[in-house]
């Protein structure tokens, strides 16, 4: 897992802030997520090619899906690991202190479950 080192660091945050524990019938919950904020310009949780990753936990497994993480208006395909999915995000999305929305598509072919809305704030 490529990002298996990532969700070893920041997995003991464990304050749920911005996120429901249940979800709507049908629906997942993201439970846990991070980086919960970061700063506008900087790399978070730094990846060896020097890219940026987050990494959101939902209330189901994600095995044997496709998941898609909707971070602002960038749509990126996530590797999975039991509940977890990673993501590489890209710069873009966090050059400019904003709330950034964001989600997660559990995909099992033609069945697309969406989950709750979390908030990554961008900060100066």
């Amino acid at each position: 897992m490529r990002f298996l080192t990532l969700f070893a660091a920041t997995a003991v945050i464990g304050v749920l802030t911005g996120c429901s524990a249940k979800s709507p019938e049908g629906n997942m919950a993201i439970v846990d997520f991070g980086p919960r904020t970061a700063v506008a310009g900087h790399q978070f949780n730094g990846q060896p090619d020097g890219s940026s990753a987050a990494w959101f936990k939902v209330d189901r497994s994600l095995e044997g899906s496709v998941a898609w993480v909707h971070f602002g208006d960038a749509n990126i395909q996530g590797d999975i690991s039991g509940s977890v999915v990673t993501v590489k995000v890209p710069a873009q999305f966090h050059d400019q202190a904003r709330e950034v929305p964001v989600s997660v598509d559990k995909i099992d072919g033609t069945k697309v479950t969406k989950s709750d809305v979390v908030t990554v704030v961008i900060t100066k």
